[in-house]
């Protein structure tokens, strides 16, 4: 079939286009993404599935974006998204462009009205032993919150399979994961 030829920077993306629906069918069926952000100088987004496996090292605000999508299966709308980005509600329009720019290699992965991960995907966000090291440089309300989540002992984000690369780390399943199975 047709596909999408992009440039990453270190290399080629080549999926399907999304135009028909077995393409993305294709691209999101029994799909799994790992949001690693155990290193905080490296954020990354992996994905296994139908259409191949591949890697994409993350800008901080990308790895904002997806960290507070994994944390809210059931979506956010841009108003709820810039909220938690930048403390404003009206600052939808930055949110739209980098929530376009994430679907540009994301492409059926992510779905919108609200912004969320397809749900067929399992999403599974790898973070960092220590609490503030969760994206440190971010100064973004909601990941603050979530950085205080975790300093009270909480080994688990909201809404995601959380792992932590340490000793007796604990594996959830995602909720999502969990009604596949039923």
């Amino acid at each position: 079939g047709e596909c999408a030829v992009e440039p990453l920077a270190d290399g080629w993306l080549v999926r399907p286009l999304t135009g028909s629906a077995g393409a993305v069918g294709e691209q999101t069926a029994d799909a799994r993404l790992v949001l690693d952000l155990s290193r905080s100088d490296h954020p990354e987004v992996s994905v296994r599935g139908g259409a191949g496996d591949w890697s994409h090292q993350l800008s901080p605000r990308h790895a904002e974006l997806l960290l507070l999508l994994a944390t809210h299966q059931a979506g956010r709308t841009a108003a709820q998204l810039a909220e938690a980005l930048f403390g404003d509600p009206g600052r939808t329009v930055t949110v739209r462009a980098e929530l376009s720019r994430l679907r540009r290699y994301l492409g059926g992965l992510l779905e919108h009205r609200p912004y969320r991960f397809a749900e067929s995907v399992q999403v599974e966000v790898v973070r960092p032993v220590d609490p503030y090291q969760l994206l440190p440089s971010s100064s973004a309300p909601g990941i603050r919150r979530l950085r205080a989540l975790l300093d009270t002992d909480t080994l688990l984000l909201p809404g995601c399979r959380t792992t932590a690369p340490a000793p007796g780390e604990h594996r959830v399943p995602s909720p999502r994961a969990a009604t596949a199975r039923a």
